[in-house]
């Protein structure tokens, strides 16, 4: 925390910039660079980096600097003065598939990115997208809906979940062992270019990203294009899903593929959901089913409180707080 204070109280004063950058270049091995920082602190630098670390204290919010960042994430060019983490730490290491699109989605686009999901998820990938509405939260749906992991990376500070209506998805996302990321401290973030700028993670994180709906000026195209910078796969949805089609267009011309299908091996939940599709008119006229609570308890009712559905212990415990909340 002394680290974090001298690089916040650095960031706060525009005096400080030099300090700053010295700061992220030698905090690892040399320290006195602190002294310097905090000595040459305002008054105010000082109490607006207090009390940013105590709201990270009572919300339990994690810092992971530049310098223990997975490799993945080297990649980005525009370093930040590190990640700000809500829920799971260990959720930033796993292997993730980026689910991107427009916030204003049709209802077709959002459940074929719940069946993606459901299915990214049932392969063993964790769902990393921006907890946006449309496209972004349908995705987030599908992960939970088959006891999936999330990461979310947000572009205000984790102190406060963005948008609003979203909250009770930022909160499954965190009972269920996933995490909420930002590069912003506490009270901070939230101008129009932060919520742009969070689409770098995404990009560089995901080892394939999909992008299911998108206009011509849509922020996923950010997304996307920073991804093939980065040599990683980026697929489309296939034609008839999305009815904002201009953005993919674009996207394609840039050099992303077209996801036919869902592939194999699909799981129960995405196999029920295709025979649905197969059986309506437009295709896309069914929703993903909740998780009873028959499925949860069934889940957990392994030998030893192993969860075979979860994959370790930690998430049967998560499991038997998510059949009481079903009780009640």
């Amino acid at each position: 925390f002394e680290v974090l204070r001298a690089i916040l109280v650095a960031r706060e004063q525009s005096s400080s910039k030099s300090g700053l950058a010295r700061a992220l270049r030698h905090a690892p091995t040399d320290h006195r660079w602190i002294g310097d920082v905090l000595r040459a602190a305002t008054r105010r630098a000082r109490h607006r980096a207090d009390w940013q670390l105590k709201v990270m204290r009572q919300l339990g919010l994690r810092w992971l600097p530049p310098w223990q960042w997975p490799s993945a994430l080297a990649r980005v060019q525009e370093r930040a003065i590190g990640l700000f983490i809500r829920g799971e730490r260990h959720a930033l290491f796993r292997e993730g598939a980026g689910v991107v699109g427009a916030r204003n989605a049709s209802a077709g686009a959002e459940r074929w990115s719940e069946a993606l999901a459901a299915w990214l998820c049932d392969s063993g990938l964790q769902v990393v997208s921006g907890g946006a509405r449309g496209i972004d939260a349908a995705a987030h749906r599908g992960a939970l809906w088959a006891r999936g992991f999330n990461l979310s990376f947000i572009g205000v500070g984790c102190d406060a979940f963005y948008p609003r209506s979203q909250k009770q998805i930022f909160g499954r996302i965190l009972d269920t062992g996933g995490a909420v990321l930002s590069e912003h401290p506490p009270g901070e973030g939230g101008r129009p270019y932060d919520h742009a700028a969070r689409n770098r993670f995404i990009a560089a994180l995901a080892t394939t990203l999909y992008v299911a709906e998108a206009g011509t000026r849509s922020g996923s195209l950010i997304t996307a294009r920073r991804a093939i910078a980065l040599g990683t796969p980026v697929f489309v949805s296939p034609p008839g899903v999305a009815r904002l089609d201009g953005g993919l267009k674009v996207v394609r011309e840039l050099g992303a593929n077209e996801l036919r299908a869902v592939g194999p091996p699909p799981s129960p939940l995405v196999a029920r959901v295709r025979e649905a599709w197969h059986r309506s008119d437009d295709g896309f006229s069914v929703s993903l089913p909740r998780p009873s609570l028959r499925a949860i308890e069934d889940s957990r009712s392994a030998a030893h409180g192993f969860c075979p559905a979860a994959g370790c212990p930690r998430r049967a415990r998560i499991l038997e707080r998510e059949s009481r909340a079903y009780r009640s």
